[in-house]
């Protein structure tokens, strides 16, 4: 008796419930919540340049291809696109292992893009410390540019700090006080 061929059902359903699948599969394997939402926002914003409510195995990669020219005609950051399809990318190989599809879409490379920095006079502009009179808002500000030039840390740790996070320190390292980010 001949081996039977069976299809599997999962390709005959559209993208979008596919990728559904493949995001549980990632919080199932650990992932972090803030991985399973970059999944989903980036499925969000890919939905408006392929139609995610394909067949799965209607996907071709002529289908990416547009997506990717599509995504350049919009105006979108090379490494905005490379990122889209980085994640893209990572749900077809799932497909893949599956059993799903055998569609695999080509990694962008990511250019390196060079920001303009501060000039010497706009750095001394702002770590210039203002005036005893200043209001809250200039004083904030200064203090925020000034930990973040010395400490070279993210805007989200700049965000979440507490007071308990600041210290005075004497000149050998030791904690002296704890100080409030109101009091001077």
């Amino acid at each position: 008796m001949a081996p039977k061929i069976v299809m599997n059902s999962r390709s005959n359903l559209p993208l979008r419930e596919v990728y559904e699948e493949f995001v549980f599969s990632r919080k199932v394997q650990g992932c972090t919540e803030t991985t399973i939402q970059n999944y989903k926002d980036r499925i969000h914003n890919v939905s408006k340049y392929l139609d995610i409510d394909m067949l799965l195995c209607n996907l071709t990669k002529r289908h990416l291809e547009e997506m990717i020219c599509k995504m350049r005609d919009a105006g979108l950051a090379h490494n905005t696109i490379a990122s889209y399809v980085r994640s893209l990318r990572t749900f077809l190989l799932w497909c893949s292992k599956e059993g799903l599809t055998n569609v695999i879409i080509p990694q962008i490379k990511e250019r390196e893009t060079v920001k303009q920095t501060y000039s010497d006079e706009d750095l001394e502009l702002l770590l210039k410390r203002p005036k005893a009179n200043c209001d809250f808002a200039e004083f904030r500000d200064w203090v925020i540019i000034n930990f973040l030039m010395n400490c070279g840390c993210r805007a989200s740790t700049v965000r979440n700090i507490q007071i308990q996070d600041v210290a005075t320190c004497s000149p050998d390292g030791r904690v002296i006080c704890v100080t409030p980010f109101g009091a001077r």
